[in-house]
């Protein structure tokens, strides 16, 4: 009974979910087809935002924020009741720097639309969601990182030529990146970039993303590392890592890759499909829940990732001292009252049996039929 009680006090939890689509600004019929299901799905799981994962408008992205583009490969695509009002956070692929990157920022800062978030090259958000529970406030945090990594690796587009001035922000994005990871004390690390770190698909792995950002991953107990790029689905776990650290690819959002030969890959290939897609993910405080969703509305991959809070409670720059003691001292009152709830339960109970034994001792029939009353028929089942 007690452990079902500290169960069932620590079960009930707040949750976020969101979807992640890259690689889907082309307007042929897999970006149509995908954009149907993104809709239907968001009407189940009601997702609080998407990443938008980059090459958002193939193919070399948009003159302005008034480019016909917005309307055509955005706007008129993605629509319905489901996605009506989900925030949209982007940010830039290999294919957006071919013309005006600068555009899709200043498409937000005109306030364009309603949905499309990208606040610069690179940024962050936190998210919230919080429950009252007897009487108190319980709420899961979120820290997403939305990178610029083709300013961390332009070698890995040999056709484009990054702008100077956007280069010269690669130390500056680096040590962001690090000074939020490590002051970050959210429930979930998560971070997205276009390219991806480790990958099965045409593209195969990023060495300069291994040297300049894994890291920074594993060093600040990130969960997620979520990227486009390459044009499949895919999951992957670092071989011989015991980080809690999971990379997905989500950039099947138009386009079809191809997934290349496993040896040639640098990690343990959990799943990789080519078949146009977008992932969801819903986070609670113990676990992330991870499904693809194909352009036929099937779920064709789930995994369900532990959030490990035992081994996370003194890890690197991960919980403050004031949220061991808060954490401690919820399980100290969780037990408590369920000690006290258990013990008034057993001893009203104990009460009740010896005062019903030793009044029936000295009843007569009739006087038990008055206190109990007549039996009732019992009335079968439908």
């Amino acid at each position: 009974m007690l452990w079902f009680c500290l169960a069932a006090a620590l079960a009930t939890s707040p949750s976020i979910t969101f979807f992640g689509l890259g690689d889907w600004g082309l307007r042929n019929d897999d970006q149509k087809a995908v954009a149907v299901q993104l809709d239907k799905s968001a009407l189940t799981y009601r997702p609080n935002f998407l990443i938008s994962l980059g090459d958002n408008f193939y193919e070399k992205g948009v003159s302005s924020d008034d480019d016909i583009q917005w309307n055509l490969t955005y706007r008129d695509v993605y629509v319905g009741e489901g996605l009506e009002g989900v925030p949209w956070y982007a940010i830039l692929g290999n294919h957006d720097y071919r013309e005006n990157p600068e555009a899709q920022i200043l498409y937000w800062k005109h306030k364009r639309d309603t949905r499309w978030i990208m606040m610069d090259r690179f940024y962050n958000q936190s998210f919230a969601s919080c429950l009252m529970e007897s009487n108190r406030l319980n709420c899961l945090h979120v820290d997403v990182f939305f990178l610029d990594t083709v300013i961390l690796a332009p070698e890995e587009d040999h056709d484009l030529s990054v702008p100077a001035d956007a280069l010269t922000r690669e130390k500056e994005q680096l040590e962001w990146l690090e000074h939020g990871l490590e002051s970050s004390r959210a429930d979930w690390k998560i971070v997205a970039g276009h390219y991806p770190v480790y990958s099965a698909g045409e593209h195969g792995d990023q060495v300069t993303m291994q040297k300049k950002v894994l890291p920074l991953l594993e060093k600040y107990g990130v969960h997620l590392y979520l990227c486009g790029h390459v044009h499949t689905m895919q999951h992957l776990h670092r071989k011989k890592s015991t980080a809690n650290l999971e990379f997905m690819v989500s950039g099947n959002g138009a386009k079809r890759g191809k997934i290349v030969r496993p040896e040639n890959v640098q990690a343990e290939i959990k799943f990789a499909k080519v078949d146009p897609a977008f992932s969801i993910h819903t986070l609670t405080q113990s676990s992330m829940h991870t499904r693809f969703i194909d352009k036929d509305g099937q779920e064709i991959y789930s995994y369900i990732q532990p959030r490990e809070i035992a081994t996370r409670i003194f890890p690197n720059h991960s919980w403050g001292p004031g949220q061991v003691v808060g954490l401690i001292f919820g399980i100290i009152l969780a037990v408590s009252a369920c000690v006290v709830f258990l013990l008034t339960y057993l001893r009203s109970r104990n009460h009740g049996y010896n005062r019903f034994s030793h009044d029936s001792a000295t009843d007569t029939d009739s006087q038990m039929m008055e206190r109990v009353g007549p039996l009732s028929p019992m009335t079968p089942s439908p």
